[in-house]
């Protein structure tokens, strides 16, 4: 997330009751209206989605441009608004990203307890480490001669049939429990600030709020 990129914050209003909510939006293509229409069909404010689930109409919602700027001055002003939580829709006082070092730094702790110690190995492979495996693969690799080596690539991932091999993969893990999402919890959760920040530039916001609920879970 860069702080200096262009952004819109903007708010919508629940007609009934007048409640509303702040929300900024960025990255490639954005626009306040394209966000109210993801808002409106369930992949934004929860509180929102409740409300449309319990009968409200999307004709019970407006929404209207409050400033456009950059992101790290939007972000204050978000944060400041009277209208923010307990007394509107948004679940917290807005600025969600700006984290004290103090957080930071009780977060990072508190995921240092949970990893396993496995992952954690994994996760914080050294670039040496990798570049000894990187010269022991290439050293492996030379022993095979050029009909050997055409052979290999022939069956290699870029020639197969991926959609029966995703099939066979597929039938294989049915029933079986996976460590996947905790191999990219492990990710999120080792990555610095200004690495996870960068990862987060053009991103969809629900794919950046899963991603800080995995960091702090």
């Amino acid at each position: 997330m860069r702080k200096n990129q262009r952004a819109e914050l903007y708010c919508i209003i629940y007609i009934p009751t007048g409640q509303k909510y702040i929300g900024i939006t960025w990255g490639k293509n954005f626009s306040f209206k394209k966000r109210f229409k993801k808002h409106l069909n369930g992949k934004g404010s929860c509180a929102i989605k409740r409300l449309l689930e319990s009968g409200a109409k999307k004709e019970d919602f407006t929404i209207s441009l409050i400033e456009e700027g950059l992101l790290s001055d939007l972000l204050n002003k978000e944060a400041e608004l009277a209208e923010l939580y307990p007394k509107g829709l948004n679940h917290n006082k807005g600025n969600a990203f700006m984290l004290t070092d103090e957080m930071k730094r009780k977060a990072q702790a508190k995921r240092d307890l949970k990893m396993p110690e496995t992952i954690k190995k994994i996760a914080l492979k050294s670039n040496e480490t990798k570049l000894k495996q990187s010269i022991e693969m290439k050293k492996y690799l030379s022993k095979f001669s050029e009909e050997e080596m055409k052979d290999r690539l022939e069956k290699s991932l870029r020639n197969c049939d991926h959609k029966k091999r995703g099939e066979a993969i597929s039938k294989g893990k049915k029933g079986k429990k996976t460590n996947q999402m905790e191999i990219t919890e492990c990710r999120y959760k080792n990555m610095i600030n200004d690495e996870f920040n960068e990862w987060c530039v053009g991103r969809k916001k629900w794919v950046i709020i899963r991603a800080i609920n995995l960091r702090n879970k």
